[in-house]
């Protein structure tokens, strides 16, 4: 997006997107995914569209578009992840102090089997 305001939403979970954000930069990657988000400017919005050339690893532009919207993806996931983990320790809660009686009790794989009743 160059300008304006646009809101993602997915399953009904939105987010902004703001200029200089890529959305739907998976389709592109790939050629045939299809659409995950409902998109909706908030704002007067100017962004661009376009497909990337099948041979662009030849293509100096093509090659730093992917590359562009590789680091936003990378960036998501990022985010994502540190709310993960940010959300799984407020569920947590305090952790006890090791003891002799806890000390092969919850761990990752323990909180796990908890997610699936086991």
């Amino acid at each position: 997006m160059v300008s304006g305001a646009l809101e993602a939403d997915l399953d009904g979970v939105g987010f902004p997107v703001r200029p200089g954000e890529v959305l739907g930069e998976a389709a592109v990657l790939t050629g045939n995914m299809p659409a995950l988000f409902t998109v909706t400017a908030s704002h007067a919005t100017l962004a661009l569209a376009f497909r990337l050339p099948p041979r662009r690893g030849e293509d100096p532009v093509g090659a730093a578009i992917e590359r562009a919207m590789l680091t936003a993806m990378s960036r998501r996931i990022r985010l994502a992840n540190s709310k993960v983990k940010k959300a799984w320790k407020e569920a947590d809660g305090p952790r006890p102090a090791p003891s002799e009686d806890t000390a092969s009790t919850g761990g990752l794989a323990d909180r796990i089997r908890g997610l699936f009743g086991r």
